[in-house]
C-alpha cells in the first residue's frame, strides 16, 4: 500500500516537473525583439532634381546673326593713286550712271584735290559715236608752287601734239553705281612747257 503511494507520488512528481519544463507562460518563452532602425527612405524615382544641379537638354543655343545677314554696302567716295602717292576723296559732287556708263566728280574735304572721270559701257568698242573714249583727271592744287593736273583721255590733251601714245586709260570695270580702272597720266603742265611727266594711276570709285 505505502508502494503505490510512494509510485504514484513518484510519478506525480516527475510530471510536475516535466510540465514545470516544458510549460509556462508565452510571455517567458517568445523572445522580444525590436525594430531595426529606420534609415531614410530614399529618394522616389519621380523625385526632381534640385534646383542647383545644371540640366542638359543636349541643345545648343543658336548662333546670332546680323540684321539684314549681308555686308554693308561701300560708302560713297573714290580713292585714287598717283605714283606712290594715294588719295581719298570723300565727297561726292556729282555721279550720272546710263546705259552701262559712268560719269562723277570727287572732292577732297579741304577742296583742294578734285577726281574726275568719264567711263563708256565696258561693252563700248570705241568704233561708235554714241560714247567718248574713258578719261580721268585728278587736280591736286595743294601747294601752289606746284600744282599737278594729272590727266588722261580728255578732250584737252586730244587736241595737244606730242602726247605721248601711252598716255590713255588702260584699263577699267564698272558694276552699277562702282568702278575701278588703271591709267597711265601725264601732268598736263609739264606738256605745256615741252617736258611730259608720266605717273601711273589706279583709282576705285563708288557713287551714293
Amino acid at each position: 500500500m505505502l508502494y503505490r503511494w510512494s509510485k504514484t507520488f513518484v510519478l506525480i512528481a516527475v510530471l510536475a516537473m516535466v510540465t514545470a519544463a516544458c510549460g509556462g507562460s508565452d510571455d517567458d518563452t517568445q523572445a522580444t525583439t525590436e525594430s531595426p532602425a529606420t534609415s531614410e527612405a530614399p529618394m522616389d524615382d519621380g523625385d526632381e532634381p534640385m534646383d542647383d544641379e545644371p540640366m542638359d537638354d543636349g541643345e545648343e543655343m543658336p548662333a546670332t546673326t546680323t540684321a539684314g545677314g549681308g555686308e554693308s554696302p561701300m560708302a560713297s567716295g573714290a580713292t585714287v593713286t598717283v605714283g606712290d602717292e594715294e588719295f581719298s576723296l570723300e565727297s561726292e559732287t556729282v555721279c550720272v550712271t546710263m546705259g552701262g556708263a559712268i560719269g562723277a566728280q570727287f572732292d577732297s574735304a579741304d577742296g583742294l584735290v578734285t577726281f574726275n572721270v568719264d567711263l563708256p559701257p565696258e561693252s563700248w568698242d570705241g568704233t561708235t559715236d554714241d560714247w567718248s573714249p574713258a578719261s580721268v583727271r585728278l587736280d591736286d592744287e595743294r601747294d601752289d608752287m606746284d600744282y599737278r593736273s594729272w590727266r588722261a583721255g580728255d578732250d584737252v590733251l586730244s587736241a595737244m601734239d606730242g602726247v605721248p601714245p601711252e598716255v590713255t586709260v588702260t584699263a577699267f570695270s564698272i558694276d552699277g553705281s562702282t568702278a575701278t580702272g588703271t591709267a597711265t597720266v601725264v601732268d598736263i603742265n609739264s606738256m605745256m612747257v615741252g617736258d611730259p611727266v608720266m605717273a601711273e594711276m589706279t583709282f576705285s570709285i563708288a557713287c551714293g
